[in-house]
């Protein structure tokens, strides 16, 4: 059955750690660290129908009250063939994710935040100069679909999504809920369908 597939590599409560120039069929879960950095690896090959379990996921790093940042850096990738790619869940404080190639996804590129009810959720992010590509696989008219996906409380300051270049077959961004504090700027953005051309006309970017 369908259930959450455990990490393959797991940095729990660890810091300074870096996972760098490698390949590897599974998950990298990084919780509670900080100063740690994932780059220059590929990264495939589960699927995992939890939109909130990426095949590298950062969760409960930095402390979201004092707007303390974790320093988690995730650079240089090449992440496909799974349900979501990247995810930024609960308690991600100050994360970079940076110069990825993202693509072959179902659901969302990278996806930021867990959901709006929860404090401190996704904060001081900044996705930038990723490609992020669909393919077919994910150009199912799910309303929620995207290159990157926010769902961020009002009180969750400080995300920035900048010069990234999405080809995407539903949404290139999507907010969904009442996110906000969220900042996009430069790069470029093709959609396929008219419901995200409808969007971005009505000022959502």
């Amino acid at each position: 059955g369908i259930g959450i597939i455990c990490p393959t590599i797991s940095i729990y409560g660890c810091h300074h750690v870096q996972v760098v120039k490698g390949t590897l069929f599974g998950r990298i879960d990084v919780f509670r660290s900080v100063v740690s950095r994932i780059d220059s690896m590929k990264v495939t090959g589960v699927s995992d129908f939890d939109v909130t379990n990426g095949a590298i996921r950062v969760a409960f790093c930095g402390y979201g009250p004092t707007l303390e940042p974790s320093y988690i850096a995730i650079t240089n990738n090449e992440v496909y063939g799974v349900h979501t790619p990247i995810v930024l869940y609960r308690g991600a404080v100050g994360v970079t994710v940076r110069n990825n190639y993202i693509h072959d996804f179902l659901f969302a590129g990278i996806r930021c935040g867990a959901d709006v009810s929860f404090q401190g959720d996704c904060m001081l992010t900044t996705i930038s100069n990723n490609l992020v590509v669909a393919t077919a696989r994910n150009m199912s008219g799910d309303q929620d679909a995207a290159g990157i996906y926010y769902c961020v409380h009002w009180f969750n300051p400080g995300n920035v999504a900048e010069c990234n270049y999405i080809y995407n077959g539903d949404h290139c961004y999507y907010f969904d809920y009442v996110s906000s504090g969220i900042t996009v700027r430069g790069g470029a953005c093709i959609a396929l369908t008219m419901a995200s051309k409808s969007i971005m006309e009505n000022g959502t970017l």
